[in-house]
């Protein structure tokens, strides 16, 4: 019986050593096929189509990246900017990763994956988006005025011109820039660069070359109206200063008018800002120049707000003179508006 013990244990010594060599074997074979070759990529591709190669992507958006040796990746660049540890996954043939939402400091055009065995480098072009520039203040000043310009994706600023003359640059952070306007400026667009987005010019001119209202009426004009009451210096409301234009429609397409005769030629355009009082939400008023007959251009008042415009000549019919410009109200309703910083550029 004690003979049949000790055959019993030393056969299953035996057998727990023959088990421990094949596991130490089978673990040698798996060391012995690592694979420890540099990556390749071959392609990129959306998440929602794996089939078809893209070579431009949008910021934040997810995208593959197609390849082999791929496994042990470690890193992932696009524009030399690294991509958080959270935002990739890896398997030997694909890395699943999200494009950064910040924008680079330079551009490479490349997206790079980094394995514990090498890099690959492949040509992709993120999609940087252009400025936006959404509105500046004050919109006019003497040479030395600072004005803020408010908007998204100032990043890597390079330059802001009023027109063709470069403004100093006091101040800037992804969406707001502070400049201070040069000597000799000129009224026109501002044009704000950024080195990866480009250039923009804004929706509207800064400055004026003649003013029709600014705080008090062009003393060589004409203000009139017609199914409206009108105060040429009311203070309830003002864009800048003190004044405005108080306009009372009292009727459906009442009018606000003024008139003179005045050489246009040498002017880029009409300027003004109005605000929308209570009940204007979704009104139209229609600005006309020489007469109701004339040329014409739609504006959408907000309600409880300033909005500026800028009408170019050249939407106008490029005129030569001007002899009046009418703001008629065009919702048949009885709005309520305020006209300021009212000239040409």
């Amino acid at each position: 019986m004690k003979q049949l013990i000790i055959i019993r244990q030393h056969l299953i010594v035996r057998l727990f050593a023959v088990l421990y060599i094949s596991l130490c074997f089978t673990s040698c074979k798996k060391d012995a096929s690592t694979d420890t070759s540099v990556p390749v990529i071959n392609a990129v591709t959306t998440t929602t189509d794996r089939t078809t190669s893209i070579s431009t992507g949008a910021l934040s958006e997810w995208v593959e990246i197609k390849g082999a040796h791929l496994a042990t990746t470690q890193k992932v660049y696009f524009n030399n900017l690294a991509v958080a540890s959270t935002d990739f996954y890896a398997t030997d043939s694909t890395v699943t990763v999200q494009i950064p939402a910040e924008i680079a400091d330079s551009v490479t055009g490349k997206v790079s994956v980094i394995t514990k065995y090498g890099q690959a480098d492949f040509t992709f072009t993120v999609q940087i988006p252009a400025p936006v520039i959404s509105s500046f203040d004050p919109a006019t000043g003497d040479a030395g005025t600072t004005v803020t310009i408010t908007g998204n994706w100032f990043q890597n600023l390079q330059s802001v011109k009023i027109g063709s003359l470069e403004a100093t640059i006091v101040a800037s952070t992804d969406t707001t820039i502070q400049i201070t306007v040069p000597t000799s400026v000129v009224p026109g667009y501002i044009y704000v660069t950024t080195a990866t987005g480009g250039t923009t010019k804004s929706a509207n001119a800064y400055g004026f070359s003649y003013i029709l209202y600014d705080d008090a009426a062009n003393a060589n004009w004409w203000f009139g109206n017609w199914s409206s009451d009108m105060t040429l210096g009311s203070t309830e409301q003002a864009k800048r200063g003190s004044n405005s234009i108080k306009v009372q429609y009292t009727g459906g397409y009442g009018g606000f008018q003024c008139a003179s005769t005045l050489d246009v030629s040498s002017y880029q355009g009409i300027k003004v800002s109005i605000y929308g009082g209570s009940g204007t939400k979704g009104m139209q008023v229609k600005l006309y120049i020489n007469g109701v007959g004339g040329t014409s251009v739609l504006l959408a008042l907000s309600e409880g707000s300033w909005t500026d415009y800028t009408i170019p000549f050249s939407q106008l019919g490029s005129p030569s003179s001007l002899t009046n410009i009418t703001i008629q109200e065009f919702s048949n309703n009885n709005s309520l508006i305020y006209i300021d910083d009212f000239g040409l550029f």
